[in-house]
């Protein structure tokens, strides 16, 4: 039995393979341009940033449903990723950790 601060008769080797999760948040906001800023003009007065039109209900709609296709194609590429490393690097068992 191991523990208490025993060391094991035969020291082997581990791997870690670190790959974060999907910033949900970046991938919600998608491909968007940022809001223009205020300038200021000639007389040094602010020149307010033309305004961003609202979206409509079925603009936010498309846009949440590319999201969650986006983060789902990024979580499998990433899993992929992390399997095909251990794969080419001979290890022959994993344990995954949380992701996201």
């Amino acid at each position: 039995m191991y523990g208490a601060g025993k060391l094991l008769d035969e020291p082997f080797n581990v791997a870690f393979i670190s790959c974060p999760a999907v910033n949900a948040g970046v991938a919600s906001r998608g491909n968007r341009e940022p809001r223009p800023k205020p300038t200021v003009g000639a007389d040094g007065k602010e020149v307010p940033a033309p305004a961003v039109p609202a979206k409509s209900e079925k603009d936010k709609e498309a846009a949440k449903a590319e999201a969650k296709s986006t983060i789902a194609t990024t979580m499998l590429e990433r899993i992929d990723r992390i399997l095909a490393i251990a794969l080419l690097n001979g290890h022959t068992h994993i344990v995954l950790g949380a992701y996201g």
